[in-house]
């Protein structure tokens, strides 16, 4: 399955929502993901910009193979 995010200012929301549609907290989602449950609510609010590597965990975590941003 592929994620497409338009605008990378939408990329915290869409997480979010992804993450809410599979009824994960923010602690089961980092745990899925490997990375930090800081990273993940940091992510979700827009403070900080993933490098490609957690993205793509995330991404994964979330059960997408692929994830496409267009800007």
């Amino acid at each position: 399955m592929k994620l497409v995010i338009y605008h990378t200012y939408n990329l915290p929301e869409v997480l979010k929502g992804e993450r809410l549609s599979q009824n994960l907290t923010q602690k089961e989602l980092a745990k899925l993901a490997h990375v930090g449950e800081n990273t993940v609510a940091l992510t979700e609010k827009g403070k900080t910009n993933p490098s490609v590597e957690v993205l793509t965990s995330i991404v994964r975590a979330l059960g997408y193979d692929e994830i496409t941003l267009k800007l």
